[in-house]
């Protein structure tokens, strides 16, 4: 994957109007040259946004061996307070050239491990992913 005109390596997209499930997802040993936004979008707020009855769900979504060399944004996550994102976890990747700290809004159970974002090994409980103290 490699291109300015590719808005995303891997987005699901859904609200509350198209409701639904999106689970058990698992992306492996990809290598992304460049996307205009983000690695993974996940966004419950798409077109319509929350104005539907049909609430959806997404879980269990899994990224390993990912690496990318230049992005917006690393993680853009946005799901709903009564439905958050769940089970998030990215193993053994690396982005570099992310321009902007991740969007991270609704989202349980975010687990990064060994993730470098622009040479720096980041941790899970922030939402901007800020690189780990190697000092501590």
């Amino acid at each position: 994957m490699d291109s300015t005109n590719l808005d995303r390596a891997v987005r699901i997209k859904t609200n509350s109007v198209r409701g639904g499930f999106v689970e058990n997802v698992y992306a492996r040993n990809i290598t992304i040259g460049e996307v205009n936004e983000a690695v993974l979008k996940i966004n419950f707020y798409y077109k319509e946004g929350d104005t539907g009855d049909f609430t959806p769900a997404v879980r269990n979504i899994n990224m390993e061996n990912v690496t990318s060399r230049k992005s917006k944004y690393a993680l853009l996550l946005k799901g709903y307070e009564r439905s958050p994102i769940t089970d998030v976890r990215l193993k053994n990747c690396t982005l570099d050239n992310v321009e902007k700290p991740s969007v991270i809004s609704q989202v349980k159970s975010l687990v990064l491990e060994n993730v470098k974002i622009n040479g720096e090994l980041v941790k899970t409980d922030t939402k901007e992913l800020a690189p780990v103290d190697s000092s501590r």
